[in-house]
């Protein structure tokens, strides 16, 4: 696996675990695309109140997130949230819209871990 999906792999594996993570999964897109630099593609997929990481969809996903790895794996671990590299051009949303992301930047708040999000 790749720098951003061993991390998002990681967070998945909590919030499938938390309350408030499972009520949010109703607000999320059901399929996220991440086509980062570097990485093979692959999806963040809502199935039921569970989020499950693959390699493979049928049809199309919902948004498409492009864009540098480093900065998706720093986002899977609360070390900044998702609208930074959004604004410094480092990451795109491609397809869809932000502000559904925004809904999963905020459920990855519910990993328990202390959140030292920086600006650079």
């Amino acid at each position: 696996m790749g720098r951003a999906k061993d991390a998002l792999a990681s967070a998945i594996s909590i919030l499938n675990q938390n309350q408030k993570a499972k009520e949010m999964v109703e607000a999320m897109p059901k399929v996220v695309c991440f086509e980062l630099e570097g990485e093979k593609p692959f999806y963040v997929v809502v199935e039921g109140e569970q989020l499950n990481l693959t390699d493979a969809i049928s049809g199309e996903p919902d948004i498409i997130v492009s864009g540098d790895a480093d900065e998706v794996a720093k986002i899977a671990r609360r070390e900044r949230e998702i609208t930074h590299p959004i604004a410094e051009g480092k990451i795109s949303i491609t397809k869809g819209k932000l502000s559904q992301m925004i809904v999963f930047d905020r459920m990855l708040t519910f990993q328990g871990r202390k959140k030292t999000v920086t600006s650079k």
